[in-house]
């Protein structure tokens, strides 16, 4: 249904509303077009020289937080590691940071989620939830890297997330080496 009035390839309900608005009778609606003159940009590699063996594409400007849930397990209880990744940058290259000293620990494949900052998704945080279990009586989780790629700085960084304080009791269901890893 075309509604009297109406510009060709205009959606009726906007047409109308905006003929309407703020009051009837004026203004009116119309298709524009915009142009720029084009842009050369410059695009650098990556260096290579100092590239974090766990690097995985992540640049930007960023910091880790971690934490874990519960402080107690029993045995076969599992206890979540979350690692925040926070800042400014390509999300989509965000993965999980790398664990350090998770000898011990059967661990799980990380669940992530991202929460945007602003409404193109440069800025926010990246949380991964990582499940595991004790094999053995461990009194801290693993703790985590991640590196990146500073672009202002023209340089490498990894942050470290320290082991978090834990108590789990080790032996119990699913801890033994042959299971496999939970998707």
């Amino acid at each position: 249904m075309v509604m009297q009035g109406a510009m060709p390839g205009m959606d009726p309900f906007f047409d109308q509303f905006f003929r309407n608005f703020p009051m009837p009778g004026i203004g009116r609606a119309e298709n524009i077009q915009a142009r720029t003159e084009p842009r050369t940009l410059q695009v650098q590699a990556l260096p290579r020289e100092g590239r974090p063996a766990n690097f995985t594409g992540a640049i930007g400007q960023f910091s880790l937080e971690a934490s874990a849930s519960p402080d107690q397990a029993a045995s076969g209880e599992p206890v979540t590691l979350t690692l925040a990744v926070e800042g400014r940058g390509n999300f989509d290259a965000v993965s999980a940071p790398a664990l350090t000293g998770e000898d011990g620990w059967r661990v799980y494949t990380p669940k992530d989620t991202f929460t945007a900052a602003d409404a193109i998704g440069y800025g926010g945080t990246k949380t991964c939830e990582i499940s595991m279990v004790a094999r053995r009586d461990q009194t801290a989780t693993p703790g985590a890297e991640f590196s990146y790629f500073d672009p202002q700085k023209k340089k490498y960084f990894t942050l470290k997330a320290d082991p978090q304080t834990v108590a789990a009791a080790g032996g119990g269901a699913g801890t033994d080496d042959t299971a496999s890893t939970a998707q």
